[in-house]
């Protein structure tokens, strides 16, 4: 039971199950060849390798020599604490390095922020849409506007009702509005003075 429940706190070192039995096996014998480990082990001796290879980059056990032969022996467990600083050593350097670089990712975020963004909305329901993304804005909303092909699209009753659902929400609107007789008699309506601002172009001045 004690083996058990010291094999559940070798894991916490980020070492799979049969790594942590080869080092037990290895901790266990103080040393030994590939086969001896295998046994103790319960291991095929051909999967051995990876295992010791693993205990070895972490300096958990190390490897002697026994005439030709190679023996691994486990470091002393006191080894496994200088991991722990080694590890927390090299976040702490990460860290730092990232928060040295932090100030520069600020500014970058920043200015995405900063950067004009264009979308194109096609089709009568995302206009729609659009009118309601204006509702989840702190910003003035400033449009180049054509009013034969708006009323083309929309009826003068549901302009009406989304001018409407602007002014409830704070939304000031200013139009340069390309120069035609629609945009003069609009300009007469002074019942969104309070939220919208319009301005006629130059009569030679027309949007593509």
């Amino acid at each position: 039971m004690a083996m058990k429940t010291l094999e559940r706190k070798l894991l916490l070192l980020g070492l799979d199950e049969k790594s942590v039995a080869v080092y037990l096996a290895i901790l266990s014998l103080g040393k030994g060849n590939v086969s001896v480990i295998a046994r103790k082990a319960e291991l095929k001796r051909t999967s051995l390798y990876q295992y010791l290879e693993e205990l070895l980059s972490r300096d958990l056990i190390h490897q002697t020599m026994k005439g030709k032969r190679i023996e691994y022996a486990a470091a002393n467990p006191r080894k496994i604490l200088a991991m722990f600083e080694r590890e927390k050593r090299e976040i702490n350097r990460k860290r730092e390095s990232v928060e040295r670089a932090i100030p520069e990712l600020e500014a970058l975020y920043a200015q995405s922020f900063k950067r004009p963004q264009v979308t194109f909305y096609e089709g009568k329901e995302r206009i729609f849409e659009a009118y309601k993304e204006f509702l989840d804005t702190w910003q003035d909303v400033y449009t180049l506007f054509t009013p034969e092909h708006f009323f083309s699209v929309f009826s003068k009753e549901e302009n009406h009702a989304l001018l409407s659902i602007l002014k409830e929400h704070g939304v000031k609107l200013y139009n340069l509005v390309e120069p035609s007789g629609e945009a003069v008699e609009r300009l007469k309506l002074r019942k969104y003075d309070s939220f919208v601002r319009s301005k006629v172009l130059p009569e030679d001045l027309t949007f593509a």
